[in-house]
């Protein structure tokens, strides 16, 4: 695989260490290896400008769905309306998206307990088949 940019959102360390834990879970579970490949993130797309204004909710809470995009599975969102207006900000194509999980193809479900998903910051990264890497990053505030 090309090396490939996307922009995500970056977790609070709080919620950051909470899905590093899920993530070992889930790979002791499934043996699903591609868990690691991402930081815990929630992809909106390809690269965009991440200085465009967003308004972000004070917290995104998962909805115990999971679901599938161009990018792998990922725990669906309550806050769907907000991440498709995130999207529109940054002049991306509205996707569906959530806390990405694995490079999988195939939704399974599996169980999350982290609460609320607070978010630290906007970045653009790159990856590959075997890395991961933010190239950008913009702090956010969530008017806290």
């Amino acid at each position: 695989m090309e090396n490939e940019k996307i922009t995500v959102l970056c977790l609070k360390e709080d919620e950051r260490l909470k899905a590093r834990k899920l993530y070992t879970s889930y790979f002791r579970d499934t043996g699903e290896k591609s868990v690691y490949l991402f930081e815990p993130v929630i992809v909106l797309g390809p690269e965009s400008d991440i200085r465009a204004h967003i308004i972000l909710p004070e917290a995104f809470h998962p909805d115990g769905k999971t679901g599938v995009n161009r990018y792998g599975t990922y725990f669906s969102l309550a806050e769907n309306d907000a991440l498709s207006a995130i999207q529109r900000a940054l002049g991306l194509e509205e996707m569906p998206t959530g806390l990405h999980l694995d490079m999988k193809d195939e939704a399974s479900p599996y169980p999350i307990d982290i609460g609320r998903i607070r978010i630290d910051s906007i970045a653009v990264a790159s990856f590959t088949d075997h890395t991961f890497r933010i190239i950008k990053r913009k702090k956010l505030s969530t008017g806290r």
